[in-house]
């Protein structure tokens, strides 16, 4: 992963230099679209390794992920058919232009969900440690007397 920042970093200067600000850059958006996708599946992929008290579902920022998987993924195929699609008619970039409504639509809903979203909230705690406060420290000998 850390290998791809560079190279991302290269290719967006490699095609600024070469279209400037004339041409919309497709080619850099749909990598930086499938970038973000590979982050969020693997932050999906680890946090599933992790135990948690409360299900993954009741987290804030597993659906801002969500939110985002779905923006980044229905606008990499939108990006995609529309570079496909620039000598179609007119009713196949509407259609397109309704596809891309549906999915920011779909994305917004679910980061407004994100919001009301149950997250565990540790202000109110009434013992703010983590640590358990029963241990009997005094009763722990070490190994090795130390001089």
């Amino acid at each position: 992963m850390k290998l791809l920042y560079p190279l991302f970093f290269i290719y967006n200067i490699y095609d600024y230099l070469k279209n400037g600000n004339e041409v919309f850059g497709d080619i850099p958006t749909v990598f930086e679209f499938l970038l973000f996708i590979i982050f969020i599946i693997l932050y999906f992929f680890e946090s599933m390794q992790i135990q948690f008290e409360e299900p993954i579902y009741k987290s804030t920022i597993f659906w801002i992920c969500v939110g985002l998987f779905v923006y980044f993924s229905g606008n990499f195929f939108y990006i995609v058919l529309v570079e496909n699609s620039k000598n179609e008619n007119e009713s196949v970039r509407n259609q397109l232009k309704i596809v891309y409504s549906i999915v920011s639509i779909i994305k917004n809903l679910i980061l407004g969900f994100a919001i009301f979203s149950h997250s565990p909230t540790y202000y109110n705690n009434t013992n703010p440690n983590p640590f358990p406060q029963d241990i009997d420290l005094d009763a722990l000998t070490p190994n090795k007397k130390i001089s």
